[in-house]
């Protein structure tokens, strides 16, 4: 969908279409969807547990598609999102943070926040660290489960938003943020 724009009518159909299937990447960048439109896609797609990828890059993210892009990475199939010159600003950017921070079945493996009103001392930092934090989680559950066979793992003391508990299981049913 990248580049286009479509009638209402077309909207329509695609929403049934996102609604009805599964795919596993959407990308929408550079459209020219409505505030509205753009929140009706995200609710949409969150639902659906094939979506690996989604690209919102020039999408003009408010608060309340912040917390639609939020709400979309609570979905433990996404891997990858594309949040290139979205108009986020550190509000924004410490909203998606702490859905990923709080997201235990969170795969997220890339995060692109390039060309937004992001400042280091805030937004940059607070995703930078929401993003390391859960997969330097994992990955060390992962590690100690395998080494040493361990059926639970308590981390805390690090900072009260990250105090996690881990049920560790074999790899293909590893539970971890």
């Amino acid at each position: 969908l990248e580049l286009c724009e479509i009638s209402e009518q077309s909207f329509q159909r695609l929403k049934q279409h996102l609604a009805k299937n599964p795919i596993k990447r959407l990308s929408i960048a550079g459209t020219r969807f409505s505030r509205d439109e753009l929140l009706a896609i995200l609710q949409i797609v969150s639902q659906n547990n094939s979506l690996k990828e989604v690209n919102l890059e020039n999408a003009r993210i408010d608060d309340e598609t912040a917390l639609a892009v939020a709400n979309l990475l609570r979905n433990p199939a996404l891997q990858s999102i594309n949040l290139r010159n979205c108009g986020i600003n550190d509000d924004h950017a410490l909203i998606i943070a702490k859905s990923i921070s709080k997201n235990r079945s969170c795969n997220l493996k890339a995060l692109e926040v390039g060309d937004n009103d992001l400042t280091i001392e805030n937004g940059q930092t607070e995703l930078v660290s929401a993003a390391v934090r859960v997969n330097f989680l994992r990955r060390l559950c992962k590690e100690i489960y395998q080494t040493y066979q361990y059926e639970e793992l308590k981390i805390s003391g690090c900072d009260s938003l990250y105090d996690v508990k881990f049920t560790a299981m074999p790899e293909d049913k590893l539970l971890a943020l």
